[in-house]
C-alpha cells in the first residue's frame, strides 16, 4: 500500500498525535483504553502504528499478544466498535468512552482507567479525543 499508506495515513496520524500528546504532556504509553473509528478494521493497524503504539510494520504482532483485548496492555473498542457493536458513525465509541472513564461499563470495564482516547481517520482527515479523569 506504499506510499498511499504513509502519505494517507501515518503522515496524518504522526502530525496529529504529535499535536495530541504534546497538549496533554504524555504520550501513547499512558493511554489505558483506545477508541478507534473503524469502518474498516485495517483503521485499526493504522491507528496503531501512526500514534506510536507501536512500531510500524509491527502492529500484526502487537495485535497477537493479546495487548488490544479486554484486559490487556491497551483494550481497543471495548464495546464492539462499528465492526461488533454498531455503525453509528463513531459516537458509541465517544459514548463508550465516557462509561469507561466513569465505571459503568459493567463486565467491560477496565481496571484503573484514567486515559482513553478517540481516533477516526475518515478520508485521510485525522482527528483525535483524549478523554481523562485526571
Amino acid at each position: 500500500m506504499k506510499p498511499r499508506l504513509e502519505d494517507y495515513y501515518h503522515t496524518p496520524h504522526k502530525e496529529a498525535s504529535n499535536i495530541l500528546y504534546n497538549t496533554c504532556s504524555f504520550g501513547p504509553e499512558s493511554v489505558d483504553s483506545l477508541q478507534i473509528y473503524d469502518s474498516f478494521s485495517s483503521h485499526i493497524i493504522y491507528a496503531l502504528e501512526g500514534f506510536g503504539f507501536c512500531p510500524i510494520g509491527e502492529a500484526g504482532s502487537f495485535i497477537t499478544t493479546g495487548a488490544i483485548d479486554p484486559g490487556g496492555k491497551l483494550p481497543i473498542n471495548t464495546s464492539g466498535g462499528h465492526l461488533s457493536d454498531s455503525y453509528m458513525q463513531g459516537w458509541n465509541h465517544q459514548v463508550e468512552a465516557v462509561r469507561q472513564l466513569r465505571g459503568y461499563a459493567g463486565k467491560r470495564q477496565i481496571d484503573s482507567c484514567f486515559n482513553i482516547q478517540y481516533i477516526s481517520d475518515v478520508a485521510g482527515k485525522v482527528n483525535t479525543i483524549m478523554n481523562s479523569k485526571e
